[in-house]
């Protein structure tokens, strides 16, 4: 992010809130400044929920309430919904982005896709579709599972979209509105 080789430093919690913000910002400022938008991915915030609410408040306090313009800051979790309150000072303004269901032949053609060309049979890409329901990111999970070698039957023992797997989907995702402004989603 400072465009140098990163060196290690002890900073207090607020010095480190102080300087990871004045960090971003910069980021975000050389991105306007280039005409680009920076995106960063942080995936499986809930990990940080794991070790406890206190290390979810103290992670998000590290982003700025507000940036320019220039970057957008992507959060993935499972069960994000849960933590609303931890993530309270990341979450005013941000949007829940969720795919859209694919349609029965562009779900069976990613499907037999993404599967390794020696697994592809009619029978498993219908299995496999039933239980997607037309979720991509669920297909995604399911086929992979089964080029690592699953059987016809660990795919039957794995729920179909919905319930748990459904919410755990459909609660992935939250997005900055910065972004819903600059790409109109």
């Amino acid at each position: 992010m400072s465009g140098k080789p990163a060196h290690l430093q002890e900073l207090s919690y607020p010095e480190l809130i102080r300087a990871s913000h004045k960090r971003l910002q910069e980021l975000a400022d050389r991105q306007v400044t280039v005409g680009k938008i920076g995106v960063i991915f942080i995936d499986g915030l809930n990990e940080a929920a794991g070790t406890g609410t206190d290390a979810l408040q103290r992670l998000a306090a590290l982003f700025p309430p507000t940036l320019s313009n220039g970057l957008v800051i992507v959060i993935t979790g499972a069960g994000l919904d849960g933590h609303t309150a931890s993530l309270s000072t990341v979450l005013p303004g941000a949007i829940r982005l969720t795919l859209p269901a694919l349609g029965p032949d562009s779900q069976r053609a990613l499907c037999v896709e993404l599967l390794d060309q020696g697994m592809v049979t009619s029978r498993l890409a219908t299995l496999l579709c039933e239980r997607a329901k037309g979720h991509p990111l669920y297909l995604r999970y399911l086929t992979d599972m089964v080029n690592c070698g699953a059987s016809e039957d660990d795919v039957v023992q794995m729920p179909a979209f919905s319930g748990t797997i459904q919410d755990y989907y459909e609660t992935l995702w939250w997005l900055p509105r910065q972004l819903e402004r600059q790409s109109g989603l």
